[in-house]
């Protein structure tokens, strides 16, 4: 289940915010389920509620083209690999538990 996994700074874009999550969390310590680094990680379900919010306050839904059938504006997979991660398998893991949380 992705909401058990950890991942560690090494996976993440250099991100500031993120990095302070990471350091503040009391398993820190815990391996990264994606490298295996000793780089202190954070549970990705915490990652996901993070960037729930970063979605919500930065981004807006793109709207409906009934000509084309799909919605205009960037993937979600295109916004966490800008945002958060290039790791296809965080991604993805990620997608899932943002899809939840929707």
């Amino acid at each position: 289940m992705p909401g058990s996994k950890r991942i560690c700074t090494q996976c993440l874009n250099d991100d500031r915010y993120l990095n302070n999550i990471i350091a503040s969390d009391p398993d820190a310590s815990e391996s990264c389920d994606y490298c295996d680094s000793d780089e202190m990680t954070m549970s990705m379900e915490t990652l996901a509620e993070k960037v729930d919010w970063l979605i919500e306050n930065y981004y807006r839904g793109g709207e409906y083209n009934h000509y084309l059938e799909e919605y205009e504006g960037e993937p979600l997979f295109s916004v966490l690999e800008q945002e958060v991660t290039a790791n296809d398998n965080i991604i993805d893991d990620l997608s899932e538990l943002l899809e939840e949380l929707w």
